[in-house]
């Protein structure tokens, strides 16, 4: 379990999947689960001087804003999660629905 996105959100790498819960008042808003095999990429970004991975499932993308988001995408490597180390900056086209 990882702290990250300012303390308002945990990640956590479970046996099967990705879970991103929200912390404190957050709680009720963050909620984002996808099993490892449905990630099709975790990709280093960064934006207005924070660094974190943008996570790519089925139900669409999600940031994780961490220091750790090396370590992070070690682990996912581990659980055959194919990642992108070379930071790229965020954009708001990253979080945009996809319509088919």
């Amino acid at each position: 379990m990882i702290t990250g996105t300012y303390g308002t959100a945990w990640l956590e790498l479970g046996e099967d999947g990705v879970v991103l819960r929200g912390r404190g008042p957050f709680r009720f808003f963050i909620r984002w689960r996808a099993p490892y095999r449905d990630i099709s990429e975790a990709r280093a970004v960064r934006a207005a001087g924070k660094s974190g991975l943008l996570l790519s499932g089925p139900d669409g993308n999600v940031a994780f804003w961490t220091p750790r988001w090396v370590e992070v995408l070690d682990l996912l490597e581990l659980r055959a999660v194919p990642v992108s180390r070379t930071p790229s900056k965020v954009r708001r086209q990253d979080f945009t629905p996809v319509r088919e």
